[in-house]
């Protein structure tokens, strides 16, 4: 460890003695990514769109921000990541991909069910 340090300790750590990453809300010496935002989005996914459909949400900041998202959607028990599935479980739902441009959370999904529409529950988070 350098002498040189930045480092806030939760509440009740010694910031100059301790050394793990868990108790410190920042330190310099350790990758830390923080939440800066978080939010929650849920469109409905109009049916017969496996190519997938993109919805934007305006995110306030004055750059494109570095976001990661899941999905949960209420017919499957578990979460996905974009680009990902689970194991074992069948859902119309396809989280295809998030991302983030100047203005908006960019979230695209694909319904794969010819007839009904579903409701996409994305969990998102800005990181700094």
């Amino acid at each position: 460890m350098s002498t040189n340090i930045v480092a806030v300790a939760k509440s009740g750590v010694n910031v100059l003695t301790d050394s793990n990453p868990n108790d410190f809300i920042f330190h310099s010496e350790y990758n830390t990514f923080k939440i800066v935002a978080t939010g929650l989005f849920e469109p409905t996914i109009t049916h017969n769109t496996p190519d997938g459909v993109e919805y934007t949400v305006a995110h306030g900041r004055s750059y494109a921000p570095w976001i990661i998202a899941m999905m949960r959607e209420a017919a499957i028990n578990g979460v996905v990541w974009p680009n990902n599935f689970l194991y074992g479980v069948t859902s119309y739902l396809k989280f295809l991909a998030c991302g983030a441009d100047q203005t908006n959370l960019i979230f695209k999904i694909a319904n794969t069910d010819a007839v009904n529409d579903y409701v996409a529950h994305i969990r998102w988070f800005i990181l700094l």
